[in-house]
């Protein structure tokens, strides 16, 4: 037998073993594909396709850009998120996967420009209307219904899914509200930090190994007139932008500047540049911006605030440089027409620099188109 006849047949047999042993063999040999692969070469995804497996684990939000409109989340290959998967949040269809890494990816949103969804809107047998196929894009707050012939006749109330890759109506996603030639409907808006669910992925990635803690071996306050903090820290690599935790892991910093294993951290009561934070407090949800020690905190615009007075804590958002969103920052009283002074969380016992050890996936699929 030759050399290469003894190879086949050595391929072949592990290959039956796995479908033997295996539950799901295929899953095993793409996940096994994909941790050998350095994060460079997982394919970056530019082409969307309908998937149709069923949702089931929820998956956090690492970051909501509402300009892009797209979320970074946590789930990658590892755990079996492909490009093209329906994602959705409170049973309502929110966008599609279009970039995967090893443990994230990210999600473009029903109101990204860049997203065109084949979608058609089924036969009325009652009225005598076949089944009408077009593609949904977003123009400003709406979905329109473009490319689609006698779409000026549909009524009011027409449902509009998502098309398969069989041409059969697939996820339901919204209802016709604005008649004319080019009709459409008001965009679902999902949570800025909500988890969502993904088709065919079962757990999210493991958070806490997103991120690694740094201790800081010593440090110094306010240097004079400069209000940042000197830290020395245990090793070097140091990232501009992470977060720095007080022993009760509240967060009371971020690194403006790095040189090997020393860095320098603004506290954000000193910080001059607006923050956007998350607000929460007695069943009350939303966004404020921190602009600086001088203008204070201010409710986001799209924030509506709650009437009457109460004491509210402060979470950093995702966004935030390379921070997890969810870590404590301070709190601040509102009376109902104002905030007062916001008592920012303070350094106490030791300090720890928490790091995102996957920082080079995330700003890819930040940025990439």
């Amino acid at each position: 037998m030759s050399s290469r006849a003894r190879i086949y047949g050595l391929v072949l047999g592990l290959w039956l073993l796995e479908l033997f042993f295996a539950d799901n063999a295929a899953s095993v040999r793409l996940h096994a594909l994909a941790a050998c692969l350095p994060e460079d070469e997982l394919p970056a995804v530019a082409t969307v396709s309908i998937a149709s497996e069923p949702v089931s684990a929820l998956v956090p939000c690492l970051e909501f850009d509402p300009k892009r409109q797209q979320m970074i989340v946590a789930a990658g290959f590892a755990e079996g998120a492909r490009a093209g998967a329906a994602v959705s949040q409170g049973g309502q269809f929110v966008g599609l996967v279009d970039a995967v890494s090893l443990h994230l990816c990210r999600v473009k949103l029903l109101g990204a420009r860049s997203l065109r969804l084949p979608v058609i809107v089924p036969a009325d047998e009652g009225a005598g209307r076949p089944p009408l196929s077009g593609t949904l894009v977003a123009e400003g707050s709406h979905l329109i219904l473009a490319d689609a012939a006698r779409a000026e006749r549909l009524p009011l109330e027409s449902s509009v899914h998502l098309m398969s890759a069989d041409g059969s109506s697939g996820v339901l996603l919204g209802r016709i509200s604005v008649c004319g030639p080019r009709p459409g409907f008001e965009l679902a808006r999902p949570e800025l930090t909500g988890p969502v669910r993904i088709a065919g992925v079962d757990r999210a990635s493991d958070l806490a190994a997103q991120y690694q803690p740094i201790g800081v071996k010593s440090w110094r306050g306010r240097l004079g007139p400069d209000p940042r903090w000197l830290l020395r820290c245990d090793t070097q690599g140091l990232r501009v932008a992470s977060a720095v935790l007080n022993a009760a892991g509240e967060c009371v910093a971020e690194l403006e500047s790095v040189a090997g294993s020393i860095a320098l951290a603004l506290p954000f009561a000193e910080r001059e540049r607006p923050f956007a934070v998350a607000v929460r407090g007695d069943g009350f949800a939303g966004e404020a911006l921190w602009q600086g020690p001088e203008r204070g905190l201010h409710w986001d615009s799209d924030t509506k605030p709650p009437r009457r007075a109460c004491t509210v804590d402060l979470f950093t958002t995702a966004g935030s440089g390379f921070m997890p969103r969810g870590l404590f920052v301070g709190r601040a009283a509102w009376d109902g027409t104002a905030f007062g002074a916001v008592r920012f969380a303070q350094p106490q016992g030791a300090l720890v620099v928490l790091q995102l050890g996957d920082e080079a996936a995330l700003a890819r699929l930040r940025t990439q188109p």
